[in-house]
């Protein structure tokens, strides 16, 4: 049997080596392609998407289908032979990854168990071999990394077109979302972060824009303490939590300290105190930024309209997300328009 494997990241392959002899018996580890995709998209949107150029003002709000950048292999870290299992591994080219890719019997999709990842494995196979492989895809749905865990994981696997489907499609319809967001962002809200006299070639994520509002009414916190708040966001409290359904706050757990780490660095916010006791709080020119946006931009409960738009049917999900986009950057446009003319 000839065997690739997908994995998000090296440690997941490494933490799952020693029980791939048991269940894939057939396989020659030596000789077993591996790719590891994250590596591509790594870096936020800017190495996600190919954002559009040359839009006019006039021309915004934009919305569009997003426009992906391929993961090539090279990206994801080709190789050939599982490293835990026969030590000594070589990197692939392009055309021997691609060959090897190819001619796999069985794609094991080694990913976390949630819709980013799902859509992440789907992405990325389905341009590498420009179609997804119906049946040939095997998805272990990873609930934890004890032995055991793993033993479970691997035994009940299934193909991903049986169950991970509606689950990428959760993740192509947030990303669609993130396209048309960001695209939007960049010229729009940038444009407030220029005229607060931040540099405008860096913009607060989604999430980072809802944490500055955050901030500004919570008043100086710690790192720790933003992070366990973004990993019990409530929104409002409009949002009530829904039985079987799990809800992750506000960006992902290995997300939100790069966030913050990324908000200090482009002066949004500061930090003060020592490593021990540092307390995070916005700056003059956060501040000002805020005072630069439509008071709609502040929606705490935006994770929450997300995670129920990527549970509808496409059309209506769409739907829905292109009247928000229109709607947030339509009003922030004219805001702004209006401000900087009274300014």
């Amino acid at each position: 049997m000839r065997l690739a494997i997908v994995a998000e990241k090296p440690f997941l392959l490494d933490a799952f080596a020693p029980r791939l002899t048991e269940f894939f018996p057939a396989a020659d580890f030596a000789r077993t392609p591996v790719f590891f995709p994250m590596m591509g998209w790594f870096g936020g949107p800017a190495k996600r998407f190919r954002l559009p150029r040359g839009l006019k003002w006039s021309e915004l709000p934009f919305v569009s289908e997003p426009a992906y950048r391929q993961i090539t292999f090279t990206d994801a870290r080709a190789r050939i032979g599982v490293r835990e299992l026969v030590g000594q591994t070589y990197p692939l080219v392009e055309a021997e990854a691609e060959q090897a890719f190819r001619d796999a019997d069985v794609i094991l999709a080694l990913m976390d168990a949630c819709y980013s990842s799902a859509h992440l494995a789907l992405r990325f196979i389905s341009d590498a071999l420009g179609h997804f492989p119906k049946g040939r895809v095997l998805y272990p749905w990873i609930v934890d990394l004890t032995e055991s865990g793993q033993r479970r994981s691997l035994s009940e696997m299934r193909h991903f077109d049986e169950f991970a489907l509606p689950l990428a499609m959760q993740g192509e319809l947030r990303r669609y979302f993130d396209y048309n967001y960001v695209a939007n962002s960049l010229p729009i809200i940038g444009a407030a972060t220029r005229e607060a006299g931040l540099f405008g070639d860096s913009i607060p994520s989604k999430n980072g824009l809802q944490l500055l509002y955050h901030m500004r009414e919570s008043g100086p916190l710690s790192d720790g303490k933003l992070v366990d708040r973004m990993s019990k966001w409530k929104g409002t409290g409009k949002y009530k939590p829904v039985s079987g359904q799990y809800f992750g706050g506000l960006g992902s757990p290995s997300s939100r300290a790069p966030i913050i780490d990324d908000m200090v660095r482009t002066r949004f916010i500061e930090r003060s105190g020592n490593d021990r006791h540092n307390k995070v709080f916005l700056t003059e020119e956060g501040n000002r930024f805020l005072e630069l946006l439509h008071p709609d931009c502040q929606d705490p409960d935006l994770p929450f309209r997300l995670d129920q738009w990527s549970r509808l049917p496409e059309a209506e999900a769409k739907e829905k997300i292109n009247r928000y986009i229109r709607t947030f950057f339509g009003k922030q446009k004219a805001f702004f328009e209006r401000v900087r003319h009274e300014h």
